[in-house]
């Protein structure tokens, strides 16, 4: 268990540190579009939307599911999970997916294609499930950590 979410943590991180250097940027003056997407803040907001979309996959993955079971057994993942499904069905993630080809795959792509908009796109979108993913990986560690404890606690009984 632990080995699974540290790895989803780690995911998590790396959209979490494209977060945290998203929002100290301001939003520059550059006018319109395309100019302003390749401005600091645009670019930390397709890398933190592409590493959402890494968390998104491994969370997804087949090699997680125990992981992402444990999980939901400890922690409440029904809004993790309903962003998940209403992302599926409203085509965030596809365009997320997008957004993270857009960004880490550019040998296969068009220079401006979809990936580059979807930021602006689904912001909101993008904010409720980083929050939703904080939420549950915090609560996962927490719990784990609880476990490690109690475990620890009763070997020294």
């Amino acid at each position: 268990m632990e080995e699974g979410l540290s790895n989803l943590h780690d995911a998590y991180l790396s959209a979490h540190l494209m977060y945290i250097h998203m929002d100290r940027v301001p939003v520059g003056t550059v006018a319109g579009p395309p100019r302003s997407l390749v401005e600091d803040r645009h670019r930390y907001e397709r890398l933190w939307v592409a590493f959402l979309f890494v968390l998104v996959e491994a969370w997804k993955a087949n090699k997680m599911c125990a992981v992402t079971q444990w999980i939901q057994q400890v922690t409440d993942t029904a809004e993790l999970n309903g962003l998940l499904i209403e992302g599926s069905e409203n085509c965030h993630l596809a365009r997320m997916e997008k957004c993270r080809n857009y960004m880490f795959h550019r040998g296969w792509r068009e220079y401006s294609d979809d990936g580059l908009w979807v930021p602006a796109l689904d912001s909101d979108f993008h904010r409720r499930l980083y929050t939703a993913f904080t939420k549950v990986l915090r609560e996962a560690i927490c719990a784990l950590n609880a476990a490690k404890r109690r475990k620890l606690g009763q070997s020294r009984v």
